[in-house]
């Protein structure tokens, strides 16, 4: 069953739901709206109330880490292929290509400092502008962006389209100053122009989406709607356009046996303490028992998903169910990847009805990673925020929410199979 980005049908949905007896407003916008406006305010009056800690309390290690993985890789990609054979860094060679080009307008002195003094970045006035020239032009362009994506208008769009930029995750994201900006961004635009009217927007949607998978590679999961929508040529010629983005960045870093390397470093941090160990210290397992538990159940999510993506018929959904098996994913769980959720809300907000029980579930699972959450004590884990520790419900949520959606969907494509069948 073929389905589009912008597609929005509820009969389905109807039959699989359960209807709310009280009365609703017509979509979730009006909701979203006033726990994110209620929250950043109680968020402030705790921040009035315990100052700089509670303020800084939304970042890694209260802001102490300000940037870095913004100059800790423009020091990585100062060593030529030592980034991958020395720095082990994980980042695809379009990525470091990205910060190469950065590495051009920040002192010589400083890219090749030490680990200990990777920090000075603030002694360099040139540092400090290409940091924040990155962040200001990205955001600007991921904010038209969303708002493009969005099928409200006037204020009611512009005050989504701020709750979108102004949240935790974003503002984590920024604060982190990493890539996965520039990776949002283009899938933004793959998702924007993915049914656009004009051959060369569609074209540009898959340059879009190869560019995030060359920076970022887990994005390549949302391509697979090319083949739900049997655009099979169109999915080949985004597939040669990822190549050609992984090979071409190569030369300036070894030459093709460095995409060898890019594979091995990410094979090393997803087992190594920031994969599945990770997840086994905070379950309190060995990791062999994390994963003969969790690597059936993501199997399992990503058959869910499959079925979802040619039943589903509104994709903002399924667009949700694959975000949502990326954040279970140990090596991607981190705050500012809830950015993913991003280009799905929006519409969801406008398009999905308060009166049924799935779409609460889904709009709750969405929405808590982004509502401003106070820190009311010190974690055992510095580097974890209450946002942070809300995502694992909220995945969890999520990733139940989805599964049980597509299996209703399935239940009722079934019976609808049958009773043709009978009718025959």
């Amino acid at each position: 069953m073929s389905t589009n980005f912008n597609q929005n049908d509820e009969s389905r949905m109807e039959k699989t739901s359960l209807p709310l007896r009280k009365r609703t407003p017509e979509n979730f916008f009006g909701i979203f709206a006033v726990a994110m406006a209620l929250s950043l305010a109680v968020f402030s009056i705790f921040c009035l109330i315990g100052g700089i800690c509670q303020f800084t309390s939304l970042f890694l290690l209260h802001g102490d880490d300000l940037f870095m993985d913004f100059f800790n890789s423009i020091r990585d990609v100062s060593q030529g292929t030592g980034v991958y054979t020395e720095r082990h860094v994980i980042y695809p060679p379009m990525a470091n290509l990205i910060f190469l080009i950065c590495m051009r307008f920040v002192p010589e002195e400083y890219a090749s400092t030490s680990f200990e003094d990777r920090e000075s970045w603030a002694n360099y006035p040139s540092a400090v502008l290409v940091c924040f020239l990155f962040l200001f032009v990205f955001t600007i362009l991921l904010l038209l962006a969303l708002q493009k994506n969005l099928p409200g208008h006037g204020g009611k769009k512009a005050v989504l389209v701020f709750f979108l930029i102004v949240n935790p995750p974003v503002l984590y994201l920024l604060e982190r100053a990493n890539l996965l900006l520039l990776s949002i961004l283009s899938l933004a635009v793959y998702a924007l122009y993915y049914n656009a009217g004009q051959k060369w927007k569609r074209e540009l949607a898959l340059l879009a989406l190869a560019f995030s998978f060359s920076i970022k590679l887990y994005p390549a999961v949302f391509g697979w709607f090319l083949i739900v929508d049997k655009r099979y040529k169109e999915a080949i010629r985004c597939i040669l356009y990822g190549i050609a983005m992984f090979l071409i960045p190569s030369f300036f870093f070894g030459g093709p046996v460095s995409i060898f390397w890019t594979f091995e470093n990410i094979f090393s941090y997803s087992t190594g303490t920031n994969g599945w160990n990770r997840l086994a210290s905070f379950l309190n397992i060995s990791e062999s028992a994390v994963k003969l538990i969790f690597l059936p159940l993501l199997f399992l999510l990503a058959a869910a998903f499959v079925a979802s993506s040619f039943l589903q018929k509104n994709r903002w959904k399924t667009w949700i169910f694959g975000s949502a098996i990326l954040l279970a994913v140990p090596s991607l769980h981190s705050l500012y990847a809830w950015v993913f959720l991003l280009i799905p809300l929006g519409p969801f907000l406008f398009s999905e009805s308060p009166k049924n029980v799935i779409n609460w579930l889904y709009f709750a699972g969405c929405t808590i990673p982004f509502l401003f959450l106070p820190q009311f004590f010190e974690y055992p884990n510095p580097r974890m925020t209450t946002n942070g520790y809300a995502m694992i419900p909220a995945v969890i949520l999520l990733l139940a929410t989805c599964l049980t959606d597509t299996l209703l969907l399935v239940r009722s494509y079934l019976r609808e199979k049958k009773e043709r069948e009978t009718a025959k």
